[in-house]
């Protein structure tokens, strides 16, 4: 968009940006409805046809909204990295603009006062999650989420990083998980948060080297970075969006933790199978065999990550169904407890 973010202007309050894009006749194009969704960092706006995401004025380390200039570049950056795996989902970036009467339009007269991302609408009915909750995915629709994420992978050049940096980088993510848990111990079946998160450092601490020779072998790429059920649309061919934009430090990853994560995700929603499938696919598609006790930490760690969090809801001045949190939290460790029973027989080899 060529609109002029540098002329003085009257910015747009969020609650007048907020209504202006809640009303259907604001969109180019046509749609009787709108609908607004609050999340963490963004507005979302879904038309009849569309969804328009409005990025948040907030700053939380990694992630940093608090200017103009700075929500336009992570909007962009989430049209390029996303077109890698949803090439006809992501539209592009859009102005909102203020004219001299003081009147807001999208891409109209006047500077830019906030930027939005215009995706093409996915059928929620075919979205992994909710394709969970329903009893499936058949196994040949699994198959060809993993065709997809193989082709992927198999495009994406090696990332080259200093070992002790790459260890350290888990070393540190776990030690915020472990300090978040930690403080809602009380909500969880705390022998069993703790038997995971021992079990993740020991990995670190006695067989880090499994992951310095993922490192060593190229095998380390730059991924979606967020490679959850619902972010997962099973159209023919698959769509897989929402990859996390804002830091890549996040998206540098083993094929397979990734691919992990996702099983994860849908053993939490039901279907544990999946996790066996996705990791055959891969193996044979990327003809890379990673060891099983990297695979089980991969588990364990995620595990840790993500209930740290769904915890971290509770720490909102207001948090909205905080019931529900907790719950989200078991789930993942009880999903993660098989891959930590063999770590631990094991003893993380």
């Amino acid at each position: 968009m060529s609109a002029n973010t540098h002329m003085d202007v009257s910015p747009a309050s969020l609650d007048e940006t907020i209504a202006f894009l809640s009303n259907p006749a604001s969109y180019p194009t046509p749609t009787q409805t709108v609908v607004p969704q609050e999340t963490h960092m963004s507005w979302v706006f879904l038309t009849d046809t569309e969804v328009w995401k409005l990025k948040k004025p907030v700053c939380f380390p990694p992630l940093d909204f608090s200017t103009l200039e700075a929500r336009r570049i992570n909007c962009e950056a989430e049209i390029v990295l996303n077109y890698r795996l949803a090439p006809d989902v992501y539209l592009g970036t859009h102005a909102l603009t203020r004219n001299d009467t003081g009147a807001l339009a999208l891409d109209g007269e006047g500077p830019a006062v906030e930027w939005l991302v215009r995706m093409r609408r996915l059928p929620e009915a075919r979205m992994l999650d909710v394709v969970l909750s329903n009893g499936g995915p058949s196994e040949a629709e699994v198959d060809q989420v993993s065709s997809i994420l193989t082709e992927f992978y198999r495009s994406q050049t090696g990332i080259d990083l200093p070992a002790d940096t790459f260890v350290e980088r888990y070393r540190r993510r776990h030690m915020n998980n472990r300090e978040l848990i930690t403080n809602f111990r009380h909500l969880l079946d705390w022998q069993r948060a703790e038997t995971v998160m021992h079990m993740v450092e020991r990995f670190l601490d006695e067989r880090h080297t499994l992951l310095t020779a993922r490192l060593a072998s190229g095998r380390i790429v730059e991924g979606h970075g967020d490679l959850r059920a619902e972010h997962v649309c099973l159209t023919d061919p698959p769509r897989i969006i929402d990859c996390l934009e804002f830091d890549r430090d996040l998206r540098l990853v083993d094929p397979f933790e990734e691919i992990t994560f996702l099983g994860l995700d849908c053993a939490r929603l039901g279907a544990p199978w999946i996790a066996g499938r996705l990791y055959q696919n891969l193996t044979e598609g990327l003809g890379d065999v990673p060891p099983g006790a990297l695979v089980d930490f991969y588990m364990g760690f995620h595990a840790c990550t993500r209930t740290r969090i769904a915890l971290r809801h509770l720490e909102d001045a207001e948090p909205k169904t905080p019931e529900r949190w907790p719950v989200m939290a078991e789930a993942y460790m009880t999903a993660a407890w098989p891959a930590i029973e063999r770590l631990s027989k094991s003893g993380g080899r």
